[in-house]
């Protein structure tokens, strides 16, 4: 899946959330796959007080996971300085919500979707505050660590997020069009069917 396409204001970000049930306007049935792990990623977060591992850890209990399993995230989406301070609430006296910036806040939900490894992945300019070098390690990850996760992406960037080859990490395109329809569009136009004298046979 890829990116919801048009300007603000036409109901991305009401769309997205209504996926995972935060959106209580309107009546309609959305159903996910059985057993399918959602993880929802907004553009900013606020972080509450508490110790970094379970920061890290968001929504379930830090004792989930291993030290080790955090540190190898934390090294992979480029908080690895903060790895020695996982069990402190405070770095250096100040709170961890006055301590990192946009982008490491991004680094951080990215982090927590590494280790999650959700079914469906919902972002919602959930990489705007990064560079385009960090914008293309955070595909990257998803892609090697949740290859078969269904992304779902709001992004206002002109050009898809692609790999150093130029192969867009989005296969589809969801544009917003007047009066509330969207229409859904390959983002490379499917080949025209070949010509062939085969015939199925029907056994």
């Amino acid at each position: 899946m890829g990116p919801p396409e048009r300007p603000s204001g036409c109901g991305k970000t009401s769309f997205i959330k209504s996926l995972v049930g935060q959106w209580p306007y309107g009546r309609g049935h959305i159903s996910f796959p059985e057993h399918s792990l959602p993880f929802y990623a907004c553009q900013e977060i606020k972080l509450t007080q508490t110790n970094f591992k379970q920061l890290v850890a968001g929504s379930k209990d830090e004792e989930t996971y291993s030290d080790i399993d955090v540190a190898d995230v934390l090294s992979k989406v480029g908080l690895g300085q903060f790895i020695t301070h996982l069990h402190e609430e405070y770095y250096k006296g100040k709170r961890w919500e006055d301590v990192l910036s946009g982008g490491q806040k991004q680094r951080l939900v990215l982090a927590r979707i590494l280790l999650a490894k959700p079914d469906i992945i919902l972002l919602d300019e959930a990489f705007s505050a990064l560079d385009p070098e960090a914008k293309l390690l955070f595909h990257e990850l998803l892609k090697e660590n949740c290859p078969d996760a269904t992304v779902i992406s709001i992004l206002h960037d002109e050009d898809l997020p692609s790999t150093r080859e130029g192969k867009p990490f989005y296969d589809t395109v969801l544009q917003f069009e007047e009066g509330g329809t969207a229409v859904m569009k390959p983002v490379f136009p499917l080949p025209p069917p070949m010509e062939s004298d085969w015939q199925p046979t029907l056994l």
